[in-house]
C-alpha cells in the first residue's frame, strides 16, 4: 500500500486544489492520502467528493499550528470529523490572527526596505486559505526582492530573522484536546531530530495533560514516559496530579516527593504537597515546612501565608 499522509492544497499553503491533490495522487497510484492543510479542514470535503468511488482514500486531517512558550510545534490531526463545531471555529479564528500575523511580518521587512501589501500576498492563496509564510516568499520572489522562495526564508522570513512571527493560536495540550474531541490522533509534524530529547518531554506532557479527564489512560501514558524521562521533574508533578484526580493521595505525595527532588524550588510543587499533608493526611507540621520553604522564594505572596496560618492554627 502507497500512503502520503502530508499534503497540503490550496486551502492552505499548498499549489493544487483539493481536487487536483487527488487527481495527482491518483496518477501516482497512492492507495491513501490525508490532506493536512494549516488550521484548517476546508480542503478535506472537496477532496473527499473527488475521490468517490475511485481508487484513492482520503483520510480526513489537518496540521494544527501550536506554541508552548517561544517553542512552535505543529500536531497532525488525523481522522478527524471536518464538520466538527471546534474544528471549523478554530479554523476561522485562525484565519484571522494569520492575517494579522502576516500584516505584523510586512511591517517588519519594510523597515529592512521591502515594501510588499498586504493584498499582493493575499491574492497568492485561495479565497478561503490559510494565509502562510510560502504566500510571502512567493509575492517576494514575484517582486524581485529574492530569486526564489527558499532563499526568501533563508535570507528574510526563517524562524531565526527579525521579521518573523510565529503563528500563536492554541498551545499544544489544546490542540491535542481539540484533536480527540473531533474524533481524531494526535501526531508530531516533522520533530527536530537534533533536538528531540530536548522537546518530547513537553510534547508528551502536553499530550497528557489533554486527558486529565481520563485518569487512568493519562496514567498508564505518564509511567510509560517516566520510564524513558525517569529524570523530569515535569512529569513526576503531573503524575502527582494524575494520581490526585485518580484518588490515590498517598501516590500522588510520593510522585510529588521524587519531583521535589528533582526541582527542589519549585513553589507550585511545594504548595501541592503542602495541600496534600495538611488538607488530606493531617501532617500539619510536615506542611508548614512545605510553605516555608515556599515562602523563601516568594516571601510576599499573601495565599502562602494564609495556608501557613491555617496549618500553624490546626498544630
Amino acid at each position: 500500500m502507497d500512503l502520503d499522509l502530508h499534503i497540503h492544497s490550496t486551502a492552505s499553503d499548498g499549489f493544487l486544489s483539493p481536487a487536483e491533490v487527488v487527481e495527482a495522487a491518483i496518477d501516482a497510484r497512492l492507495d491513501v492520502i490525508a490532506l493536512t492543510d494549516h488550521d484548517t479542514v476546508a480542503g478535506v470535503p472537496p477532496a473527499i467528493e473527488a475521490a468517490a468511488g475511485r481508487s484513492l482514500e482520503v483520510v480526513a486531517a489537518l496540521e494544527v499550528s501550536t506554541t508552548l512558550g517561544d517553542q512552535e510545534f505543529h500536531i497532525l490531526g488525523y481522522f478527524v470529523d471536518p464538520f466538527d463545531e471546534r474544528l471549523l471555529a478554530h479554523t476561522a479564528e485562525a484565519s484571522r490572527r494569520r492575517k494579522s500575523r502576516m500584516e505584523g511580518m510586512l511591517g517588519r521587512l519594510r523597515e529592512q526596505g521591502i515594501d510588499l501589501s498586504f493584498e499582493a500576498v493575499a491574492r497568492r492563496a485561495s479565497e478561503d486559505g490559510s494565509l502562510g509564510r510560502p504566500h510571502l516568499a512567493h509575492a517576494m520572489v514575484e517582486a524581485g526582492y529574492v530569486e526564489s522562495a527558499p532563499k526568501a526564508f533563508e535570507l528574510y522570513i526563517g524562524n531565526e530573522h527579525p521579521a518573523y512571527l510565529p503563528t500563536r493560536l492554541l498551545e499544544p495540550e489544546e490542540a491535542i484536546r481539540m484533536i480527540r474531541s473531533a474524533g481524531g490522533v494526535s501526531v508530531w509534524a516533522h520533530p527536530p531530530v537534533d533536538r528531540l530529547p530536548e522537546l518530547l518531554p513537553l510534547l508528551v506532557k502536553a499530550a497528557l495533560l489533554s486527558r486529565l479527564d481520563q485518569p487512568e489512560t493519562a496514567g498508564l501514558y505518564c509511567d510509560r514516559h517516566l520510564e524513558l524521562f525517569p529524570r523530569d521533574g515535569e512529569g513526576w508533578k503531573l503524575k502527582g496530579r494524575l494520581e490526585v484526580a485518580g484518588g490515590e493521595p498517598r501516590e500522588a505525595l510520593t510522585a510529588i516527593e521524587r519531583a521535589l527532588q528533582l526541582i527542589p524550588d519549585d513553589v507550585e510543587l511545594l504548595l501541592f504537597k503542602g495541600y496534600l499533608l495538611a488538607d488530606l493526611f493531617g501532617e500539619f507540621e510536615r506542611a508548614l515546612e512545605c510553605y516555608d520553604r515556599a515562602l523563601l522564594n516568594r516571601p510576599g505572596d499573601p495565599a502562602i501565608w494564609i495556608r501557613k496560618g491555617r496549618a500553624h492554627h490546626n498544630l
